[in-house]
């Protein structure tokens, strides 16, 4: 824990520099270009781990395709070869269905594919118990995740006392992958990029972060008003919630059995919560 509070205290790095930011351009600009469905192949899809890479290669290409001259014969083997790489990217994919859904919401076959790829992301398989400090002294408590469609909300469900009480929402984000959706309306934050020394403990170096918010209040939840904030993925088990014009941030992870509240919620679920 002292680590990712070092971790998180440092501003890290957004991935702001001028190579990011023509990739975004020659990103939306394929975006509105090309609104193709994929078909989903065996193993096609690229373990979130490993996104990286492919991902970093995909913007690469973006920005030949965005420069390149429209009657460049090498035009048509760039697009491919993007294509090719998108299919491996469950986020993407899962954009592009979505897209296909504003147009056939009721489409089935639609409707399995788009679950298929939210089922790949980490950030849409947060539902359920997680624990966070949200005072000093050691003192953490638990919140529930929840979803409807692309947005997450999370319910305080121990710290009576605080200033946000049990049973109330203590923040909220956009998770719609308006990175890759010409039809999203969400803003897209670009990922966070990790320095060197940081990326060698840990797997990542770009986290995912979505836009949100987080409810604050005076004591006995008076005067309770939403500012805005921002969820970062740090891996499969663990993410940040800041809440911006405090930089108050806060780190959750799976219960550890230690802390479990049996009274509260049982017998401890030591299968779900297996790394």
């Amino acid at each position: 824990m002292m680590l990712l509070g070092l971790f998180f205290g440092m501003h890290l790095m957004l991935l702001s520099n001028a190579f990011s930011v023509v990739s975004f351009a020659a990103q939306r600009k394929y975006a509105a270009d090309s609104r193709l469905l994929y078909s989903r192949g065996e193993n096609s899809i690229c373990s979130y781990d490993y996104l990286d890479s492919i991902r970093d290669e995909i913007d690469e290409l973006r920005i030949s395709l965005y420069e390149a001259d429209t009657d460049d014969v090498s035009v048509s083997g760039i697009r491919e070869k993007i294509q090719e790489l998108e299919k491996k990217d469950p986020e993407f994919m899962y954009a592009a269905i979505s897209d296909q859904l504003l147009k056939s919401p009721d489409d089935e076959r639609l409707l399995k594919e788009a679950e298929y790829y939210r089922k790949q992301l980490p950030h849409f398989n947060l539902g359920g118990l997680w624990i966070g400090r949200y005072a000093e002294k050691g003192v953490y408590d638990f919140i529930e995740i929840s979803y409807e469609g692309n947005k997450l909300t999370a319910i305080k469900k121990t710290g009576e006392g605080r200033s946000i009480p049990v049973g109330e929402v203590t923040f909220r984000a956009d998770l719609s992958p308006s990175c890759y959706s010409s039809e999203a309306s969400s803003e897209c934050l670009l990922p966070m990029v990790l320095p060197d020394e940081i990326v060698s403990r840990w797997h990542n170096k770009k986290l995912a972060r979505f836009p949100g918010e987080g409810q604050v209040a005076s004591e006995g939840f008076t005067d309770s008003e939403w500012v805005q904030g921002e969820l970062i993925m740090v891996d499969k088990n663990s993410f940040v919630f800041i809440w911006e014009p405090f930089d108050h941030q806060i780190f959750f992870v799976r219960p550890p059995k230690h802390l479990w509240n049996e009274d509260l919620f049982g017998p401890y679920p030591e299968a779900e919560f297996a790394l």
